[in-house]
Parts: C-alpha cells; structure tokens; sequence
C-alpha cells in the first residue's frame, strides 16, 4: 500500500468471485487482504483461494495507480496555490522600490488610475508590453479552495493561466456581483450534485458567463438550487435559502 494510504475499496460485484469459497477459505482470504495492504508480503498457498484472491490484488493495483495519480495532481495544484498566495504575499507587502519606481514613471498620464488590487509585473516593462497582476486576498483564496473539492481532479486547474482565471472569477462574483463568499461554494457545491450539470458545469468561470436569455449562470444555478432544497423537507435548508433569497430579491 502507498505511504500516507490509509484505506481501500472493495467492490460490492466482489462477491460473485469468491462464493465459492468455504467460509474458512473466505476467512483466509480476508486476513491475506489485510496482511496484503498492510505491506506485510503475506503468501497464499491455496490454490483455490489464491485463484479468488489474483481478482482482488487486480483490482487494489489499478486502484493504488489512481491514488498516486491523483496524488501527483493534488501536489502540484497544491504547489501552484502556494505559490500564488507567496506572490499574492510579496505584491502587498512590496520590498523592493524598482515596482514603485516603475509604476510613477509609468503613469504619468492625469487620467491612469491604480487599483488598490493590481500591481505591475516590473519584467514585462522592459518589453515595453506592461501586463498587471491582481491581488487576491484571502476570502477569495479560501472560497477557491473550497471550491475546488466539489470537482473531479482532471477539472481542478493545473496552470497559472487557469488558476487565475477561477480565482478571477470568483472576485468579481464578489466585488462586482455582490455574492458572498459562503454562499459561492454553497451554489457550486449543489450545482456539481446534479447530474447534468456534473458533466456541463466544469469551471468556476462558468459562473459569470450567460446563458441564451442573458442571465449569468450563477443566477441560474442559484435559482435551482433554491427550487431543489424548497422541495425537501428540511427545515435548515429552507431558512437559509430564505436568507439567500433576502440577500439578492432581484433574481
């Protein structure tokens, strides 16, 4: 078993492959599993349960090939995550003064504006093409987080490029849509529960795009979403989707 693996998963169909084991064989079967995934290089001299038990070893390497696959994928998202919070860190606690140096003798148009959350990518000025880089602040962090549990590995963003574009999203959602960070993760998480909308709603992007009657997807997912729990007879449920439903009247 891998390091840091702690558990396995037997498949109910298992059945239809050992039960024509004895009880005792079954019982020999299942101490050799366990011996098995606790590294202890047990072996099994029965050839009737070891005929049983070559479905069972199949199975536990296909699944541990998964397990350290999506383990590879979690730690470099997980390193890229880290690395634009330490980024996030250094634009808002500048220490050096080329970037404030470089912003002055940049703006001296009356008219430029400088938001609070972007910063100049002092390397790009060289190149006389100045691209800025916003500042997220925790909350939106968190929310991404978050967020990002309630989808599939081979969805969650692996590039800058893409990280950022999530982490965008959900600011504006924020800033410009008046949503709250809680009830974000809330509408993504009953959203990615729905069937359809498992395999149609694949980013966080998403959320702020608009659908054919011009209405952003959020709004969409959060209209059904409070139309599901309505339905269900939990009385947690129906006052926060009356709370929801006080915080944005105009949906």
């Amino acid at each position: 078993m891998a390091t840091d693996k702690k558990s396995f998963v037997l498949y109910a169909d298992l059945i239809t492959n050992i039960d024509h084991l004895t009880n005792e064989e079954k019982g020999i079967l299942f101490n050799h599993l366990l011996e098995y995934v606790n590294d202890m290089n047990p072996v099994l001299t029965d050839r009737v349960v070891l005929s049983a038990w070559k479905f069972i070893q199949s199975q536990l390497k296909r699944d541990l090939r998964k397990f350290e696959d999506v383990k590879v994928k979690r730690s470099d998202a997980g390193k890229e995550s880290a690395r634009l919070r330490a980024l996030n860190k250094e634009e808002q606690n500048p220490t050096k003064s080329t970037s404030v140096e470089c912003v002055q003798q940049t703006l001296t148009n009356p008219t430029d504006n400088v938001n609070e959350n972007v910063n100049v990518n002092v390397n790009d000025i060289n190149n006389k093409s100045i691209k800025t880089l916003k500042v997220f602040k925790q909350e939106i962090l968190d929310c991404y987080d978050s967020c990002i549990n309630y989808f599939p590995d081979d969805l969650v963003p692996k590039g800058q490029k893409e990280i950022y574009n999530w982490l965008d999203a959900i600011e504006k959602l924020n800033r410009l849509d008046k949503w709250k960070f809680e009830d974000i993760t809330a509408i993504v998480a009953k959203t990615r529960e729905d069937p359809f909308w498992q395999k149609n709603f694949l980013s966080i992007a998403k959320l702020r795009t608009k659908d054919k009657e011009g209405l952003q997807y959020i709004n969409v997912f959060y209209n059904k979403f409070r139309i599901d729990l309505n339905s269900k007879n939990n009385e947690n449920k129906r006052q926060y989707i009356a709370e929801l439903t006080k915080r944005y009247p105009n949906i």
